[in-house]
């Protein structure tokens, strides 16, 4: 397979394709977040006003009493409750919150605008609706160029035998295409791509379980030396004429080291078999939300042709 860096400008200076991946990700990050703001970022203050408006006016419309009490042959003092509509609304507190915007909408609405002018203030507010839709569409129009630009720098790092790890949150259609782009055309991955990711996380948790059983017998024997040490120290208080053994502080230091790069290690391992799990059962409900039977995928479904901008 031809290197990635033949089909496309490098980035940041990436001198290799595992710097390139980790340059690419730090832009999706970036990427993810812009989206974000965007998408959560105030509407601007017309648009409350707008808003505002439209509450006032349904609210205010539900608000419906029953003046007819008033024509009925049995109507008198003493029955009707302004705040209570005998149909509509069941909640005193909207029936109250109806009546007040039916009888009041233009206090109401000077007080809830000048509540969001203030708060405006302090929120920079973002895009009108119509071009917030659309930004947000270039936006995610951009992500998924990275996630299969990602995608295909992964695999071409697995050809190459390095070990890579993929994001426990990359998209599952993604993941399942068969295809990827090169400067020849297009290459057809012939290993079905959930069998494959079921295989990463398999070999993660082998790795996992190496990990532990080389952290437990490092442990055991650190304890063991440790009691050996203190047994020691043990005999020295009580005969003088004794010395504590160097050779042995240094050998349980030495092993206390050792447990320590261990148990970093553990963390990584089981870091990288949950986020490989993590990413398969995402992978899973994909598939069973598009209609295929997670546990034999459907080929064509598998197969998506993509190509890159």
């Amino acid at each position: 397979m031809k290197s990635r860096q033949t089909k496309m400008t490098k980035r940041n200076g990436a001198v290799n394709p595992l710097q390139e991946l980790e340059s690419l990700r730090a832009e999706l990050a970036a990427a993810r977040g812009e989206r974000s703001r965007v998408a959560s970022a105030p509407a601007p203050l017309a648009e409350a006003e707008e808003r505002i408006d439209a509450w006032i006016a349904a609210c205010g419309a539900e608000w419906q009493p029953a003046v007819g009490y008033f024509a009925s042959a049995e109507g008198g003092a003493g029955s009707f409750r302004l705040g209570l509509p005998a149909r509509g609304i069941a909640d005193p507190l909207r029936a109250a919150e109806a009546q007040t915007c039916a009888l009041h909408g233009d206090s109401v609405r000077r007080a809830l605008l000048e509540r969001a002018e203030q708060h405006l203030a302090q929120h920079e507010p973002g895009l009108p609706e119509a071009q917030r839709a659309e930004r947000l569409a270039q936006l995610d129009a951009n992500l998924e160029r990275f996630e299969r630009e990602e995608e295909e720098l992964v695999r071409q790092l697995e050809a190459e035998g390095a070990a890579v790890q993929r994001r426990p949150d990359a998209p599952p259609g993604i993941l399942l295409s068969a295809t990827v782009t090169t400067s020849g055309g297009l290459v057809d991955y012939s290993r079905p791509r959930l069998a494959h990711l079921r295989e990463l996380a398999r070999a993660a948790h082998a790795a996992l379980l190496n990990v532990t059983e080389r952290r437990d017998a490092q442990r055991l024997e650190t304890r063991r030396l440790e009691q050996d040490l203190e047994d020691g120290k043990r005999d020295v208080r009580s005969n003088v004429l004794l010395r504590v053994n160097p050779a042995l502080e240094r050998q349980v230091e030495k092993q206390r080291e050792e447990l320590a790069r261990l148990e970093a290690e553990l963390a990584e391992a089981e870091a990288t078999w949950r986020a490989a799990r993590q990413l398969e059962d995402a992978v899973l409900q994909w598939l069973a939300a598009h209609g295929s039977d997670p546990r034999v995928p459907d080929p064509h479904l598998a197969r998506t042709v993509y190509r890159r901008a």
